[in-house]
């Protein structure tokens, strides 16, 4: 949703503030109930890197297009895009991880019986 909304932005030449990744929905989930609910999820911790590697390249690229010349900077927002796009990539794949994990170690809680299923 907020690479979507940048590149819409973007290209209809508005200007916008973007926020950094920990005041967006997903970042306020992620060091809230997110926390609580994956914390045995070893994915789990490797999330923010990527997450705030995607804020920071679109904040970057909009940067640039609001404050230089966009055919000057052509090579770096390319770039910005493209670091924008793999981290977008592995946040994706860390979040599948994470649901896998989550389940694994829930599944082992149940068999070590730790978890009580029925009081």
């Amino acid at each position: 949703l907020f690479k979507d909304d940048a590149k819409e932005h973007m290209e209809s030449g508005e200007t916008k503030a973007f926020i950094d990744h920990k005041s967006c929905r997903f970042g306020k989930w992620y060091n809230n109930e997110g926390a609580g609910e994956f914390a045995n999820a070893p994915s789990f911790a490797k999330i923010d890197a990527y997450h705030k590697k995607v804020h920071d390249g679109i904040i970057a690229n909009n940067l640039i297009v609001e404050t230089s010349d966009i055919l000057k900077n052509k090579e770096k927002i390319l770039q910005n895009k493209q670091e924008t796009e793999d981290a977008s990539s592995e946040l994706f794949a860390l979040m599948d991880n994470i649901l896998v994990e989550e389940a694994e170690y829930q599944s082992s809680q149940v068999h070590e019986g730790t978890i009580e299923l029925w009081d």
